[in-house]
C-alpha cells in the first residue's frame, strides 16, 4: 500500500504516513461502474448532400411542370381553312360545342399528314349519342326515334340517303339529310320503288308551268274547245309526276279526253275526283303533301265549274314543276 500523497510505502496496518504523516483511509469496497455508451452511426455527409440535391431538384421540376402552361399545338380544317392552334382542352370544348365533329379533319405537329378526328387520340373525347331522338320520313310517315348510332347504321345500308328528310329535337323543321350532321359525302343511288317514300330521289320530269289565267281565257275565246286540251295536258302531266316518283298513275291523258267526250261528261266527274287524289299521294321537296281536293273537285264539276277545278289541280302541278 502507498500513501496518496507522497507516494511512500506503507505497511498494510499503518493509519498515518511515517514519512509525511498524511491519514492513511482505506477503502473498503470500491465499486465501479461502468458507464454503457451505445456506439453512434456514422453517416456518409457526402451522401446526404446528394440525396439533398436530388430532393430539391425532383420538387424543383414538379414546380417547373405545374406552372407550364398548355402547349397549343391542334388545328382543324372548316370551310377548306385551317383552324388554330388550340390546346388540347380547347378542342374538347370545341367537342362538346358541336364545332367541331369526327368526321373534322384535324392536325398537330407530331403527325405526318390531317386525319379525321375519330382517327385521332382526339376520338376518346367523342360523345356518344345513346339518346334516341332522331326521326325519318317513310311512306308519308315519321319513323324513329332513333339513336345517331342507328342513324348512321341505316345510311350505311341505303336505307337513308343525303335528300332523306329527318328531324331531331331542337331543330325547328324536317330538314334533307345532307343538311345535317348526318350527310356522307358518298352519294347513294337513287332506289325508285312502287310506293312513295321522301328518301327516294325523284327522277327527272319535262312538266312546265302553265299560265293559268291564260288557259282560261284560251278556254272563252274557243267556245270551251281549249278545256279539252286542257284536260288531256293534266291528265298527261299528273302521270309525269306519279311515275317520277314511284307512284300509281292514272289513266292515259288521250284515254281521259276520248271517255269524257264519249260519256258526255260523266268519266269527267270521275276523273276529278281521281285527280284529286293523285296529287294527295305526291310529295313535294318539303317532305309534305297537298291537301286532298277530290270531293271538292268532283262537286265543282257537278254544278257545272270544272273549269274551277282545272285551275285548282294546274296550281298543284305548277308547284311541282318549279322544283
Amino acid at each position: 500500500m502507498f500513501c496518496k500523497n507522497c507516494g511512500h510505502k506503507l505497511s498494510d496496518d499503518a493509519k498515518f504516513c511515517s514519512n509525511c504523516g498524511t491519514k492513511v483511509e482505506v477503502e473498503t469496497e470500491a465499486e465501479v461502474e461502468e458507464e454503457i455508451v451505445e456506439p453512434l452511426e456514422i453517416v456518409d455527409e457526402t451522401q446526404t448532400e446528394e440525396m439533398s440535391e436530388t430532393t430539391e431538384t425532383s420538387k424543383d421540376e414538379e414546380k417547373s411542370e405545374s406552372s407550364q402552361p398548355p402547349v397549343s399545338e391542334w388545328y382543324y380544317v372548316e370551310n377548306n381553312d385551317s383552324k388554330g392552334s388550340f390546346t388540347l382542352d380547347e378542342m374538347k370544348a370545341k367537342l362538346e360545342s358541336n364545332e367541331i365533329k369526327a368526321s373534322t379533319l384535324v392536325w398537330k405537329a407530331s403527325m405526318t399528314d390531317w386525319k379525321k378526328l375519330e382517327d385521332t387520340e382526339l376520338a376518346e373525347f367523342l360523345h356518344v349519342d345513346t339518346e334516341k331522338d332522331w326521326y325519318y320520313v317513310e311512306n308519308n310517315d315519321s319513323k324513329g326515334p332513333f339513336s345517331l348510332e342507328e342513324m348512321k347504321s341505316m345510311i350505311s345500308r341505303g336505307v337513308l340517303n343525303n335528300d332523306s328528310f329527318v328531324w331531331k329535337t331542337g331543330m325547328q323543321d324536317w330538314v334533307r339529310l345532307k343538311n345535317t350532321e348526318l350527310a356522307t359525302k358518298s352519294p347513294v343511288a337513287p332506289v325508285f320503288t312502287n310506293t312513295n317514300t321522301a328518301t327516294s330521289t325523284y327522277a327527272y320530269t319535262s312538266v312546265k308551268e302553265k299560265n293559268i289565267g291564260l288557259c282560261i281565257l284560251l278556254s272563252f275565246v274557243t267556245c270551251g274547245f281549249y278545256c279539252l286540251y286542257w284536260l288531256y295536258c293534266l291528265a298527261k302531266d299528273l302521270n309525269e309526276l306519279c311515275e317520277s316518283q314511284g307512284q300509281e298513275k292514272g289513266s292515259d291523258g288521250g284515254l281521259v279526253l276520248i271517255l269524257s267526250i264519249v260519256t258526255c261528261g260523266i268519266y269527267q266527274l270521275y276523273y276529278m275526283y281521281k285527280a284529286g287524289k293523285l296529287i294527295s299521294s305526291l310529295t313535294r321537296s318539303n317532305g309534305t303533301h297537298p291537301s286532298d281536293d277530290s270531293v271538292i273537285l268532283l262537286i265543282l264539276s257537278i254544278f257545272g265549274l270544272p273549269l274551277i277545278s282545272y285551275c285548282i289541280i294546274q296550281s298543284n302541278i305548277n308547284d311541282f314543276a318549279k322544283n
